[in-house]
């Protein structure tokens, strides 16, 4: 979102609707990455502290002395308020050397350290300066570092360095401002000792490029990755200079200029949202508009333009117009620069020159090599644009073939009758006696064979007429009942 009604505003705008996540994610999205090529050789992959924060190649500190080239360090410019830092990593035991040689070759007067040695039982930097009045010995890059003064402050520790070449002889003064307060991860109580702690190194002149007759070069800045706290410490400083010179203040687009010179600058949301209390705190410290190079709107919210005579309009009109006419030369013929420049840089992509050979011809960081494009599988490089990939097939058309469908079971008839089951026939018990008579050895033989109908062989018409109802009663009870 832009920035139109000055940082407080915006700062309100956002923390009304809870919107500092959805700020931050959008600012990783549209963070550009760059090159990382140098970072990612074997011989330099020891050299960082995490595998995921990387300098850029066009950007990186390219060392001179000694015989690695390779640091972990970004050049981060800031043309709008002509300053320069310099963002590292916490130095490695291996890398300590690496580090004294860059603050040598850059020509570095201050030193700003955001992190502690440990920090939640875990080792954030290594301590790569001496203690006490030992001297710290740097052999390969012909440097010795000694410790000539420390001074306890509320928030953080001054220490003053002798960095000496071993080769000329030469001495420096470099001075290290060591903020203990500031939590991994996360934001200070309040930004008022930091605010304290950023001015005490202002007063002293580090994080500017000195004068005519001393240049100094930028200053170091480290925490343990190099892009959160550092990250924060830069955009806060950056934004303050900006409303001194009567600037319009973008959080959001200056974050995102940084990144393309550091990959992750600014962690969290809490960070992002810290910076916006730091600038408004800073700003009505030092008495300075929080709305400086904004518009102006009225109680409507409707931007009001001062309107000028006609007169004056009428005769300015050709001066104007040739002004205009001559700024847009310039800007075309700087535009055409920079797409010769571009060129230039897309064309050495192919064949990357060797970074770590220094030179006095190029500066000490490469060019940028925008990543843009994917490289493609080789399965499909060979078709054709215009050749569609062949079609689906459908689920019919599987190489499984599918198993046969069951036929759908029968629906349940549970009116129809239960099957006829023959009686089975009365045997006497074993305690009882037999009595075997005609009429009776008749009657077995026709209850086996029922439900056939036997015609009676009794002459008598009782007996035939007992042995009929006998045997109706028997095919009675042997013929089932509908429940």
């Amino acid at each position: 979102m832009e920035c139109d009604y000055g940082v407080k505003d915006e700062y309100f705008a956002i923390e009304s609707r809870r919107g500092w996540q959805p700020l931050f994610m959008e600012i990783r999205e549209k963070s550009v990455n760059y090159s990382i090529s140098e970072s990612r050789k074997i011989d330099n992959r020891d050299l960082n502290r995490y595998r995921d924060v990387n300098p850029f190649d066009h950007s990186r500190i390219v060392l001179a002395r000694g015989n690695c080239c390779y640091i972990n360090a970004s050049l981060v410019k800031v043309t709008a308020v002509d300053r320069n830092y310099i963002l590292t990593q916490g130095p490695l035991s291996s890398t300590v050397s690496h580090f004294w040689a860059m603050v040598w070759e850059q020509n570095s007067k201050v030193i700003v350290m955001l992190n502690n040695i440990i920090e939640k039982n875990q080792v954030k930097c290594h301590t790569y300066w001496p203690s006490g009045p030992a001297v710290m010995e740097c052999e390969d890059v012909q440097l010795n570092v000694e410790l000539i003064g420390e001074i306890q402050k509320p928030n953080y520790i001054l220490r003053n360095f002798k960095l000496i070449n071993t080769s000329t002889e030469e001495v420096r003064i470099v001075h290290q401002y060591h903020y203990t307060t500031w939590p991994d991860f996360g934001v200070p109580a309040t930004p008022s000792d930091f605010l304290q702690f950023l001015q005490d190194i202002r007063e002293v002149g580090g994080l500017g490029s000195g004068t005519n007759d001393e240049p100094i070069g930028p200053a170091v800045i480290h925490c343990s990755a190099g892009i959160g706290r550092s990250g924060t410490f830069c955009i806060v400083d950056t934004a303050l200079l900006q409303l001194e010179r009567g600037q319009r203040v973008n959080v959001k687009e200056l974050v995102l200029e940084m990144r393309r010179f550091r990959m992750g600058l600014i962690q969290t949301a809490d960070q992002l949202r810290f910076s916006y209390l730091s600038i408004m705190e800073g700003a009505q410290r030092m008495n300075l508009d929080l709305r400086a190079g904004q518009p102006a709107y009225d109680s409507n919210g409707v931007e009001s333009n001062p309107s000028d005579s006609d007169d004056d309009s009428d005769d300015d009109s050709d001066d104007n117009l040739s002004e205009s006419n001559d700024t847009n030369e310039s800007i075309n013929a700087q535009h055409a620069d920079e797409v010769e420049e571009e060129d230039d840089v897309i064309s050495n992509s192919n064949g990357s020159p060797n970074h770590c050979q220094p030179s006095d011809e190029r500066p000490n960081y490469c060019q940028p090599t925008i990543i843009d494009s994917v490289p493609v599988d080789d399965e499909t490089s060979h078709l054709d644009e215009d050749e569609a990939p062949p079609p689906i097939p459908p689920r019919s058309e599987s190489l499984v073939t599918p198993a046969p469908a069951l036929a759908p079971p029968a629906p349940a008839n549970y009116d129809r009758p239960l099957p006829q089951v023959p009686p089975r026939p009365k045997r006497p018990h074993e305690h009882m006696e037999s009595v075997s008579t005609d009429s009776e050895s008749e009657l077995e033989e026709d209850v086996v064979t029922a439900p056939v109908v036997v015609e009676s062989h009794a002459t008598d018409d009782t007996s035939g007429s007992e042995l009929e109802r006998k045997r109706r009663r028997q095919t009675d009870e042997a013929t089932p009942r509908r429940i």
